[in-house]
């Protein structure tokens, strides 16, 4: 956000602007639900909800600049401006201030949840918001030097270091003395989570966590790098990062570095929503994110002054300010799922057996007569290859009783109309091969030895579909009388 009221949105592979009234951001804080609140130096909080845009301003306070924020979920966030006052969002309307009578200016804020946040100024002055009141904590124990950083993991779990190297954990009641983390080394940064789990980086290139009793001896992540700040979304997951183009992530266990981008300038801010997704910004103002794996590097955000942090809610949410008062803001996803959709084939086969049908009966009456009957073949082809299909006649002699005989060629099929889809399916009728004309290149019947008597091209046949036959069968005028009988055998088999 500019001070000539400019946002900026990344659409997934650009920078969009934004009208937002002018101003100049201090604070900007995200939470899961794609919900982001910022506060200015003119006391006005601005609201994301994922619209397409950010919320005009909204007064807060008129007495001083905001601080910091922290929200615990969507539309509960905690506000805190440099006169030590603080301003409870609660769906969208702010309350009145809350002043610390015992507290200096420039307090930080870290919401665990919608039902705690805890404030401290730079002297160790506590209290904390329970989603309903106020409460005043005892102060940090002695040796309190200037606070630089706060995070709370739970309402039990708070860690706040200041510029000597020193923590201060909140237990859910009483705060500790001083603690050195690493014998007086310089700590830029912490991440809490859950009850028992912290973890924090030193100036020298190594990690130190808290496992709610102690802290652990140091562990080298990269020898001698400064390492600027840490993000941690799990107790399994934390990301650090230096300048020198190279990420390190830790998965529980252990650290590994991972290249972030050859020519990447420096480390300004970043953040991790899970493990599977970070966003980073150089001190070129280039962002990067990461999908778990890899880092992808995007177009620069321009030639503005440094971006000075970077919140993210989730895979596809953050938000970066400057400190000449832009905000960037991405609510599309910078990753790229893969969804996958699985379709399996099925099988080539009749939907029902094929029936028993009769011909039309016929009185014999000393000439040549046509006896009808009709057909119907149900065909599935589930298998999702389009190789089209083919149906195989074999049948016995037409025989009687007395083992009188009719000839195969005296039964005929014209070529059937286009198949008709079942109900309930969307098929793909049959196109008859031009090859294959019923019956049988005009010789009847094939007898024991099978012939094509239906050829789906490829491409055609999909899906179930009835297919209906109009048999004819020449009875010469000298025929014997009888029932005359055949088996047919019908197979059906894949391709044309």
């Amino acid at each position: 956000m500019s001070p000539n009221g400019n946002a900026y949105v990344f659409n997934g592979s650009t920078w969009q602007t934004l009208s937002v009234s002018g101003t100049q951001l201090e604070a900007v804080s995200c939470v899961a639900g794609m919900f982001c609140m910022a506060g200015d130096n003119y006391g006005l909080g601005y609201t994301y909800t994922g619209s397409g845009n950010w919320s005009s301003g909204k007064a807060i306070t008129t007495a001083s600049p905001m601080r910091d924020v922290s929200c615990g979920g969507p539309g509960s966030c905690v506000a805190v401006d440099a006169n030590g006052n603080a301003y409870v969002l609660t769906g969208s309307s702010w309350s009145t201030a809350h002043n610390f009578s015992s507290m200096n200016s420039l307090p930080l804020v870290s919401c665990a949840s919608t039902t705690f946040c805890m404030v401290a100024d730079r002297y160790g002055n506590t209290d904390v918001f329970n989603g309903t009141a106020w409460a005043t904590e005892p102060a940090f124990g002695s040796g309190v030097s200037y606070v630089v950083w706060l995070s709370c993991g739970s309402s039990t779990l708070c860690v706040a270091l200041d510029g000597s190297g020193n923590s201060y954990i909140f237990n859910g009641s009483t705060w500790t003395a001083a603690v050195p983390v690493e014998g007086g080394t310089y700590i830029p940064g912490v991440a809490c989570r859950g009850t028992a789990f912290c973890m924090a980086v030193d100036a020298n290139g190594n990690a130190i966590s808290y496992n709610g009793t102690s802290w652990s001896a140091p562990t080298t992540v990269v020898a001698g790098q400064y390492l600027g700040g840490i993000s941690c979304p799990s107790t399994s997951f934390c990301m650090t990062a230096a300048g020198n183009n190279t990420s390190w992530i830790w998965n529980g266990s252990v650290w590994s570095s991972t290249p972030i981008a050859t020519g990447a300038s420096g480390i300004s801010s970043f953040d991790c929503s899970s493990s599977t997704f970070c966003a980073l910004i150089d001190s070129n103002n280039v962002p990067y994110d990461f999908n778990g794996s890899s880092w992808t590097q995007y177009g620069s955000l321009g030639g503005i002054q440094a971006i000075w942090q970077v919140s993210c809610t989730g895979a596809d949410t953050c938000v970066a300010g400057a400190t000449s008062g832009y905000i960037y803001s991405s609510f599309t996803t910078l990753a790229s799922p893969t969804i996958t959709a699985d379709v399996i084939p099925g099988t080539l086969a009749f939907v029902s057996a094929p029936s028993s049908f009769n011909f039309t009966p016929l009185v014999l009456n000393g000439t040549n007569q046509v006896a009808t009957a009709t057909e119907t073949l149900d065909i599935g082809d589930n298998t999702g290859s389009g190789s089209g299909w083919n149906v195989t006649l074999a049948n016995t002699p037409f025989t009687d009783a007395s083992s009188q005989q009719l000839a195969n060629s005296d039964f005929t099929a014209a070529t059937p109309a286009t198949p008709v889809c079942d109900g309930g399916a969307t098929c793909n009728p049959a196109s008859w091969s031009a090859s294959t004309s019923p019956p049988f290149g005009g010789a009847g019947l094939p007898g024991p030895v099978a012939g094509k008597l239906l050829s789906s091209t490829s491409g055609t046949g999909l899906a179930n579909q009835t297919v209906t036959l109009s048999w004819t069968a020449s009875i010469p005028g000298n025929s014997y009388s009888g029932s005359y009988t055949s088996t047919w055998t019908l197979t059906l088999a894949s391709g044309p």
